[in-house]
Formats: C-alpha cells, sequence, structure tokens
C-alpha cells in the first residue's frame, strides 16, 4: 500500500530532510518551508498556496503539474529541477 497523502496547513517545517520523496497529490497552504532538503523529490499534482520557501534545496526535482501560488521563494535552489 502507498503512503498517504500529505496535507499540511498553517505551520513550519524547519530543518527536515526530504531527500527525494514522494509528494504526489500533496496540499500545503501557508506552510513556511526553513531549510529543507527537497532534492529529487517527486511533486506531481501538488498544490502550495501561500508557502514560504527559505534556504529549500529542490536540486533535481521532478516537478509536474502542481501549483504554486502566492509563494515566496528566497535562498532556494532550483538547479536541474524539471
Amino acid at each position: 500500500m502507498g503512503e498517504e497523502r500529505i496535507e499540511l496547513d498553517d505551520t513550519d517545517v524547519v530543518d527536515e530532510d526530504w531527500y527525494g520523496r514522494d509528494l504526489t497529490g500533496a496540499r500545503f497552504a501557508r506552510v513556511r518551508f526553513l531549510e529543507v532538503d527537497l532534492t529529487e523529490a517527486v511533486i506531481s499534482g501538488a498544490t502550495f498556496d501561500e508557502c514560504i520557501f527559505r534556504g529549500v534545496t529542490l536540486n533535481a526535482a521532478a516537478v509536474t503539474d502542481s501549483a504554486f501560488t502566492t509563494c515566496t521563494f528566497r535562498r532556494t535552489s532550483f538547479s536541474m529541477a524539471t
């Protein structure tokens, strides 16, 4: 059986290692991602509403059919992301 779809609202994700994590169908609203490693994450059909990304690494992440609405990105790397 697959992992549960992630849904987070009004919270902080701080100094987490989400390397290679599957975020298919995830929903995030008003989440602050601070110093999070999302290298090689699979982000498909995910929604990010009013989120803040600070010091986040999205290198080589596979991002498809996802929405980042009214999000802020500071010191965030998308190197080789698709």
